[in-house]
């Protein structure tokens, strides 16, 4: 198999306050929505047009303590980091869920 390359930039600004956690093994987590918006001009009627997308973003350790201190609700953020994707069965729905987010590390304010 072929190494792959998992790389992700992402500007924006943050949709809510961070939610900071610590797992069972003392870790802490911060995890974030980035909103990145998007605008155009409409080909067919020539309107201004937008799009915002919220992009999950999970922060560790340091990266987490950075999030936590500097962070908040409509801040302006740059994140490098790699696209995780993970699943599992929810016990309380019986459905299998799929969670595409972001690892983050590095956090730029």
């Amino acid at each position: 198999m072929s190494r792959g390359f998992n790389r992700v930039i992402l500007m924006g600004n943050l949709a809510k306050d961070p939610d900071i956690r610590v797992t069972q093994s003392k870790q802490k987590v911060a995890r974030i929505t980035i909103a990145v918006g998007k605008q155009w001009k409409d080909k067919q009627t020539g309107e201004a047009r937008s799009h915002t997308d919220f992009i999950n973003v999970s922060a560790w350790g340091f990266t987490a303590d950075i999030c936590e201190k500097y962070l908040s609700k409509g801040k302006p953020v740059l994140i490098e980091g790699r696209i995780s994707v993970r699943d599992y069965d929810d016990p309380k729905t019986g459905k299998h869920v799929w969670i595409t987010e972001v690892i983050a590390e590095n956090v730029t304010l």
